[in-house]
């Protein structure tokens, strides 16, 4: 097989997985050269050195003796290095925990080995890594699954709260039915109450069920594009949601002509969803606050609630994250409002956190400002 037939053969290879075999032939191919082959296979050399060099995932030969043969960038930035020169031996990689020993498996064991890496100092990376034999030695593929891991973790945690928080209200309604159907004979008013309770659970459980549908269409969604994005009035926007969330009118808003650029439905249910928070957990007036700040607007809702502890603020907006549980639960909340809030934010481009205030709660979404003239949509 000529040379170009056999790197063909070896990028299906790569492409399929096997990427340590596909580099293996590929040098073996490379070190039976002989001085009398054409320019075109020395081009092909050229080629196929560019394209392992140019690769994302890492790529590192290691001679018979463990020395490097060939390393590409990816592989040298994986492996927390500038540079992974030719000679490179296999003392330089102890810093690497259970690199040396993987390599040295495959190349004494005689087939693929796989392993994950922790590579570098916090935060950790995450590298697997595939050690692969050739004729020549061990090629190792290196590949970052960091995110992925995080994203995984991310999943399990929010699987098995997710669980959890829907067992809550199916046990609640299920009990008090069972107790309905035990109180058959007793007073209107007792099995009234039963019934009252049921449904309060079967509302919490609906709401519920309807915010992880939200989040998880937000996640899916993603970034919305600059060009989808209108620009929106805020005064207009605090005034639909207030709306929508307050019959008693007890939410005030600082009279302002700001326009942001943002999508106005999910704009909407970030202001719902927060003053939704203010006005559960205070029982006084409610204000939201707009000012310019060089070419963002931070739009400010304000309560004078118990307002949140230092202690909590830094997660305030996980998922089913909950200051206090006894008390959200009892006043219908889902701990997945600012989650919501923060994944429709980030959305458009913007950002939200909550300030410190001396007395109840400042959140702050900040947004893009609309041109001046800009249409409003």
């Amino acid at each position: 097989m000529t040379f170009w037939g056999l790197a063909s053969v070896g990028l299906a290879a790569l492409a399929s997985g096997g990427g340590g075999l596909a580099v293996g032939w590929y040098l073996a191919a490379r070190r039976t050269r002989t001085p009398e082959e054409s320019p075109t296979k020395a081009r092909d050399d050229a080629w196929m050195l560019a394209l392992l060099a140019g690769m994302d995932e890492g790529v590192v030969a290691f001679d018979a003796t463990g020395r490097v043969v060939f390393a590409n960038v990816s592989a040298a930035q994986l492996l927390g290095r500038r540079h992974l020169p030719a000679g490179t031996p296999m003392a330089a990689f102890a810093d690497v925990p259970r690199l040396r020993s993987t390599i040295v498996g495959a190349m004494r064991g005689g087939s693929p080995t796989a392993r994950e890496l922790h590579v570098g100092d916090p935060p950790v990376r995450i590298v697997q890594l595939r050690a692969t034999p050739s004729p020549h030695g061990v090629v190792a593929v290196l590949l970052d699954v960091t995110e992925v891991r995080r994203i995984e973790r991310g999943w399990r945690e929010f699987a098995a709260t997710t669980s959890h928080e829907l067992k809550t209200p199916v046990a609640a309604i299920l009990t008090n039915l069972e107790a309905l159907e035990l109180a058959a004979e007793a007073p209107e008013a007792v099995r009234r109450t039963f019934v009252e309770a049921s449904r309060r659970q079967a509302d919490r459980l609906a709401q519920l069920v309807s915010d992880l549908v939200e989040l998880v269409r937000i996640e899916a969604q993603g970034a919305v594009a600059e060009t989808e994005l209108d620009t929106v009035s805020i005064g207009v926007a605090c005034a639909r949601a207030i709306d929508e969330v307050d019959p008693d009118r007890r939410v005030v808003i600082e009279p302002t002509e700001l326009e942001v650029r943002a999508d106005e439905r999910m704009l909407g249910r970030v202001l719902a969803n927060l003053l939704t928070n203010a006005l559960r957990y205070s029982a006084g007036v409610v204000r939201v606050e707009a000012r310019s700040v060089a070419d963002r607007v931070r739009i400010a809702v304000i309560d004078h609630g118990p307002g949140i502890a230092e202690v909590h603020r830094a997660r305030i907006f996980e998922r089913f994250y909950r200051v206090d549980p006894g008390r959200s639960s009892a006043h219908g909340g889902t701990g997945l409002g600012l989650a919501i809030v923060r994944e429709l934010t980030a959305g458009m481009g913007g950002s939200v956190e909550l300030e410190p205030s001396e007395h109840g709660a400042r959140f702050v979404v900040e947004l893009a400002r609309a041109a001046p003239n800009a249409p409003v949509g």
